[in-house]
């Protein structure tokens, strides 16, 4: 199982690289590509225990690939299912990482981002609701309680770090 797993990530790995060299950052198709490769290894990350900060440099890239989708106009020759599937896979490990990237490496990893505290844009893919259920408004609110957490001396003396 772990040789497996260590060679289906040196295969995500070896695909970032083909994707890389190639890349084109005004080609839709190949940023919704990347972007669904960096998902896989965030996860990689995730399920392997480590915690070196890999895992938040991928979701740093893929955050610059989210905001790039999303402010282009059209988006039609990028399969719809698959882009709303990726982001929503974004905004699930960005959002359930806000306060523990914070608490792990003393300062907040991810920039507050503005599309984590509404989730509704999401609900035009067919594919809304695969990581979040109905539960995505409850989703939402993680971001903002981080937000308020580092803003505020006495909340963070309250839950022990000064």
């Amino acid at each position: 199982m772990q040789r497996a797993t260590a060679l289906h990530y040196q295969n995500t790995i070896s695909g970032l690289r083909r994707e890389l060299l190639n890349f084109d950052s005004a080609n839709d198709r190949q940023q919704a590509r990347l972007l669904l490769i960096l998902i896989i290894a965030c996860h990689y990350e995730a399920i392997s225990g480590n915690k070196s900060g890999m895992m938040l440099q991928h979701l740093r890239a893929s955050r610059e690939i989210v905001r790039r989708l999303l402010t282009q106009p059209q988006r039609g020759n990028i399969d719809q299912d698959s882009l709303g599937f990726s982001l929503e896979l974004y905004a699930y490990l960005s959002i359930v990482n806000s306060l523990a990237s914070y608490r792990s490496i003393g300062k907040l990893a991810q920039p507050y981002d503005t599309f984590l505290t509404s989730l509704d844009e999401l609900s035009s893919y067919s594919t809304f609701g695969s990581m979040f259920g109905g539960c995505h408004s409850l989703y939402e609110l993680i971001p903002r309680i981080t937000h308020y957490y580092l803003d505020d001396a006495a909340i963070r003396r309250l839950f022990g770090s000064t």
